[in-house]
């Protein structure tokens, strides 16, 4: 791993903002309803816990990115601080991760959007069972074409999504 690579930035400041919302705030849409399940009253406590995760992980992150200013993220951070395999193993566990996130992500956003279709058309077709997993793959492929093409236009969609979301919190509170 060569320490000159540098990525070439075409994201903004509120490109960056963005990808942090949308990650915290797909995270909070999906795993609400989870908590109030299972935690019942010591929801509040388990958000804490969670929220300190949160926290000491984002400035962890920063820190090592200003001083590792390279491409690779968590491996070459476990690369670069723990020899090549415990990198190795770090870049395959994300890659696992990322897969996960990307499965379940796309089931609870057409359980969202089968939602919305319901409420504001009248037909549940999006909740029918093969509807709903072609759905999530369709969503899927879309946003796959849309990292293809690249973070420039990736970034520009999810800053819609974020301006959406906000608008309609700020609207809801």
């Amino acid at each position: 791993m060569a320490d000159e690579t540098e990525l070439k930035r075409e994201v903004g400041r509120f490109g960056s903002f963005s990808m942090g919302y949308a990650d915290i705030g797909a995270d909070i849409y999906i795993s609400l309803g989870l908590i109030a399940l299972y935690a019942y009253t010591a929801a509040p406590f388990a958000l804490m816990i969670a929220a300190i995760a949160y926290i000491t992980t984002g400035l962890s992150y920063a820190e090592l990115a200003s001083k590792y200013p390279v491409a690779g993220g968590a491996q070459y951070y476990a690369y670069k601080a723990f020899g090549r395999l415990n990198g190795f193993i770090a870049g395959w566990g994300l890659m696992l991760d990322y897969t996960v996130d990307i499965a379940l992500f796309s089931l609870a956003s057409v359980g969202y959007l089968g939602f919305l279709v319901k409420t504001f058309i009248g037909t549940g077709i999006l909740m029918v069972n093969p509807f709903y997993g072609l759905c999530a793959v369709f969503l899927i492929i879309m946003l796959i074409g849309l990292n293809i093409i690249g973070i420039k236009y990736s970034s520009k969609f999810n800053e819609v999504f974020v301006l959406i979301d906000l608008l309609t919190v700020s609207i809801v509170l």
